[in-house]
């Protein structure tokens, strides 16, 4: 089962994006070629979309909140492949619209709720 941090899901969509070379643009106007400057090893933030399924309103909203507190921690993300990415930083949690489900999702037996969480991440390691 796909985690972020202890929040666990159905399924995580789109992969991390693990630390790599960076580099910025220098380029002067009215000169040929191209000049780039090396930052150093570091993330981008990247957007990781978890899916997972409640039993109702309540369970929504508890569901929701314990994604919320995940906002400025640092946590591990474990994919739908049980791969771990460590040491990354939650950057922003956006919930996104929930669905009405009506038969078995997930652990599920009978209707629910589709919970859709978008995720604004960073990893934090200086290399991959």
């Amino acid at each position: 089962m796909s985690a972020v941090g202890t929040v666990t899901f159905l399924t995580l969509k789109r992969e991390p994006t693990p630390p790599g070379e960076q580099v910025e643009d220098v380029t002067r106007e009215n000169v040929d070629g191209i000049a780039l400057r090396r930052l150093g090893a570091r993330g981008k933030p990247f957007r990781v979309i978890g899916v997972n399924a409640v039993t109702d309103g309540a369970a929504r909203k508890t569901f929701l909140t314990s994604c919320l507190n995940l906002q400025g921690k640092i946590v591990t993300i474990t994919d739908d492949w049980n791969v771990e990415w460590p040491y990354v930083a939650i950057l922003d949690v956006q919930p996104q619209r929930s669905t009405a489900i009506a038969g078995g999702v997930g652990s599920l037996a009978n209707q629910g709720i589709l919970v859709t969480v978008e995720f604004t991440c960073l990893d934090t390691r200086a290399t991959a």
